[in-house]
């Protein structure tokens, strides 16, 4: 199993799945991002969505873009510390919920 699949299984009480992605509240997504410095898993990128009376929507434009970083030795530990700065802030454009592409590498 890979280390995102074992992340993904980890949450999976905690999520919800839209779309083909599985959706984090920000505390659960502070965690995973945690786990992702501490297993030495880059984030690549992510995505907001909120919720709303039509149900869970991605948020037009709202998205985290830290794929510059990819193949960097140091990749890891940049874009969770970006990621991690990001979401202590709260989730962007009134977003509910966030999703990540994450590289194992």
């Amino acid at each position: 199993m890979s280390i995102e699949s074992s992340l993904m299984d980890k949450y999976a009480g905690s999520t919800v799945d839209k779309a083909g992605e599985t959706l984090f509240q920000r505390t659960v997504a502070l965690q995973l991002v945690a786990d992702c410095e501490r297993q030495g898993v880059t984030i690549v990128g992510m995505d907001f969505w909120i919720e709303g009376p039509k149900g869970i929507q991605e948020v037009t434009g709202g998205s985290a873009d830290y794929s510059s970083l990819s193949g960097r030795p140091d990749a890891p530990a940049r874009s969770t510390a970006a990621a991690r700065a990001l979401l202590e802030k709260g989730l962007p454009d009134g977003a509910t919920h966030v999703s990540f592409v994450l590289s194992e590498g």
